[in-house]
């Protein structure tokens, strides 16, 4: 799985995954809705579009690429998926202490 923040590989540890360059950990509740949302596909993410910006840089957490914004919505263009309402937890939740530059 990669990091929806930097698109970099998360790192498997006894701690659950981990992005390395934002020395962020995911929550078991959230590795394990984008796993099921983004790699096993048994779940279909919530569609939604936002009313505020959210920024640029997002990632899919199954593919690894850049998201791509379209009126509101967050999607993968390679796997079509909605990273929409993992937006708000991410932000709040789930820092990445080193954002890239």
């Amino acid at each position: 799985m990669f990091c929806p923040k930097c698109g970099d590989e998360l790192i498997s540890t006894p701690k659950g995954l981990y992005c390395q360059k934002g020395d962020m950990y995911l929550s078991q509740y959230m590795e394990k809705r984008l796993n099921n949302c983004f790699v096993l596909k048994t779940e279909e993410p919530r569609d939604f579009k936002f009313p505020y910006k959210t920024g640029d840089n997002w990632f899919c957490p199954g593919c690894g690429t850049k998201v791509s914004k379209d009126n509101g919505y967050l999607r993968c263009q390679n796997c079509h998926r909605s990273l929409d309402e993992f937006i708000h937890p991410l932000i709040e939740l789930h820092p990445h202490l080193k954002w890239p530059h």
